[in-house]
């Protein structure tokens, strides 16, 4: 799964913010907003993109919903070995088909 620019730099801005204790979603959601000029529903979205990659985790806890910001570089470590595994394996076929 590809990231964006705007979702990596939402990632890093959660982080540098946070760190890695837990945080309310509303706190978070106002962050983005005001940091990078997000609406509300585009703040939501980066939220939930950055979830689905592994940048955070959400949870409900008691009556409110938190947030924990992961460091971006482990997500990001496991996207760049993922591509260059897939980059090994087609260079590795298309060098068995010019063998041939």
């Amino acid at each position: 799964m590809k990231i964006s620019k705007r979702e990596l730099s939402a990632s890093f801005l959660l982080y540098r913010s946070f760190g890695g204790r837990e945080v309310n979603l509303e706190e978070a959601l106002s962050l983005l907003r005001k940091e990078m000029c997000l609406t509300r529903s585009s703040a939501l979205n980066v939220v939930r993109r950055l979830q689905k990659l592994g940048f955070l985790d959400v949870r409900k806890k008691d009556e409110s919903i938190v947030m924990l910001p992961h460091d971006p570089l482990r997500p990001l470590e496991a996207i760049s070995l993922s591509y260059l595994s897939s980059r090994k394996e087609r260079c590795r076929t298309k060098n068995d088909l010019l063998n041939f």
